[in-house]
C-alpha cells in the first residue's frame, strides 16, 4: 500500500507549510507577510481536515491486529526509504508527527463508537421517527363501539377531546396549517375514524338538546339555535358540555348511549 500518490496532497500541502514559513524568515516586504499571515491558517486547516480524511477512509475498511498508526508509521517509513529528496523526507517526518497521534486516537475508539458518530444524525432521526409513532400509538383513541352504544359514547367524548386538543395545538381547523406543524404535531392529529367519531358524538349531542329543548324537557339552556341549525361553537359548546359530564358516570348503568346524553342535559337543566 506504500505509495506516493495515497500521501500526496498531505506532502503538498507541508511542503508548502515549510516553504511559507522559510519566505517568512527570511523577513519579506510588510505586504507579502501579511499575505503569508493569511495563508498558513488556512494550509494549517487543510491540513487537518486531509489528515482527518485520510484516517477515516482508512479506519472504515480496517481490521488487521496491528494498530493503525503503527501501520501509517511504517507506511511512511517505507515511502521515506524509497524518496532521494532529502525535503521530501523531511516533509514524510514531519507528516508522521501530525498524523500518528490523530491515527492513534482514532483507532482507540471502539467500531461501535465510530459508527455512532459517523451515523449519529441517522440514528438520531430514527430516534424521533420512533418516539413519534410512540405517540401516535399512545394518543390513539378507541372507537370501536357504535355511537349508540354507551361505550361508543364514551369514546365519542374522548374523540372530542382529542379533536380540540389538536386544535388548540394548531390554533386552526383539523388538517389544515403549515407542513411544520402538520409534522410536529402528527401524533396528536386524529385518524379519520376518530374524526368520524368526534362528528358523530358533536351531531348526537347536539340532535338531543334539540329534541329536549323543543319538547321542553329541559329548561334554562341558552344556547343560540335556529330551526335545524346551531353555530358551529354552539354545537362544540353543547358537545363539550356532555363530554365533561362523561367523567362522573358508569356506562353499564346504560342501556343506550343517549340514555348518557339525555341525562345530562337533564341533570343539568331540570325543569323542577
Amino acid at each position: 500500500m506504500s505509495n506516493l500518490e495515497l500521501y500526496k496532497p498531505l506532502i503538498q500541502i507541508i511542503y508548502a507549510i515549510k516553504e511559507l514559513h522559510t519566505e517568512f524568515e527570511g523577513n519579506p516586504e510588510r505586504k507579502r507577510k501579511a499575505e503569508i499571515k493569511k495563508e498558513l491558517p488556512n494550509l494549517n486547516q487543510a491540513l487537518d481536515e486531509k489528515c482527518n480524511d485520510l484516517i477515516k477512509t482508512i479506519i472504515d475498511s480496517w481490521s488487521p491486529e496491528q494498530p493503525l498508526d503503527q501501520f501509517l508509521s511504517e507506511d511512511l517509513n517505507n515511502l521515506k526509504d524509497s524518496i532521494d529528496d532529502d525535503k521530501i523526507k523531511q516533509v514524510i517526518d514531519d507528516l508522521k508527527e501530525k498524523i500518528i497521534p490523530l491515527a492513534s486516537k482514532e483507532s482507540k475508539k471502539g467500531p461501535t463508537r465510530r459508527k455512532l458518530k459517523k451515523n449519529g444524525w441517522l440514528i438520531g432521526l430514527g430516534l424521533v421517527v420512533l418516539i413519534m409513532v410512540g405517540l401516535k400509538f399512545y394518543w390513539l383513541v378507541d372507537v370501536s363501539e357504535s355511537i349508540e352504544a354507551p361505550i361508543g359514547v364514551i369514546q365519542g367524548g374522548e374523540a372530542l377531546e382529542k379533536l380540540l386538543d389538536y386544535n388548540g395545538l394548531m390554533k386552526t381547523k383539523v388538517r389544515r396549517g403549515g407542513w411544520v406543524k402538520e409534522i410536529m404535531y402528527w401524533p396528536a392529529s386524529l385518524t379519520d375514524k376518530e374524526t368520524t367519531r368526534a362528528g358523530e358524538f358533536i351531531s348526537v349531542s347536539v340532535a338531543a338538546y334539540e329534541y329536549l329543548k323543543k319538547n321542553n324537557l329541559i329548561c334554562g339552556a341558552n344556547l343560540t339555535t335556529y330551526e335545524d341549525n346551531i353555530f358551529y361553537s354552539d354545537k362544540l359548546n353543547i358537545a363539550k358540555f356532555v363530554s365533561e359530564f362523561l367523567s362522573n358516570i358508569n356506562p353499564s348503568d346504560y342501556d343506550q348511549g343517549v340514555g348518557i346524553i339525555v341525562t345530562a342535559f337533564i341533570n343539568k337543566y331540570s325543569c323542577k
